[in-house]
């Protein structure tokens, strides 16, 4: 037997991660060396960046459990859980999870691995792989909601 989905607590989850891609879009084209120049600005990024993140893995933990009835191994796990829910490409998932590995260097590395992981990227590219995340995942809800409406 299935547990009960809470739709609601999930779109408010997704609001969460929308709120905080509206404030990455100013930065939308900078890399690290552009946020470097401004403390603040390059700690505030990267905070918002984890959240996202974070976020993100919470909402797939309770997916994986109360959907799929499997348990996830680790926050990078918790995206391939998903894949069969989302119908998605393998490179999808693997963009996610870099975002995972760039939300562990901010966590663990205190900036030693950050130039590293993040050199060719920019905000941009956390930006638009979350805009992706969170439009297949109210997709995945509306379908969800209209099985459950019959």
């Amino acid at each position: 037997m299935r547990a009960e989905i809470h739709t609601e607590f999930l779109k408010a989850k997704l609001i969460f991660i929308v709120n905080r891609l509206e404030y990455l879009n100013k930065y939308y084209s900078f890399k690290i060396e552009e946020l470097s120049k401004d403390f603040e600005r390059l700690k505030s990024t990267e905070k918002v960046i984890q959240e996202i993140v974070d976020c993100a893995v919470d909402i797939n933990q309770y997916l994986a459990e109360n959907v799929l009835n499997t348990e996830i191994k680790s926050n990078k796990d918790s995206f391939w859980k998903l894949q069969k829910m989302l119908k998605k490409e393998d490179e999808y998932f693997r963009q996610l999870i870099e975002t995972v590995s760039f939300r562990n260097e901010i966590v663990h590395s205190y900036d030693a691995g950050i130039r590293v992981v993040w050199k060719k990227r920019n905000v941009g590219y956390f930006v638009d792989i979350y805009n992706m995340y969170v439009k297949d995942l109210n997709k995945w809800i509306e379908k969800f909601e209209g099985q459950n409406q019959k």
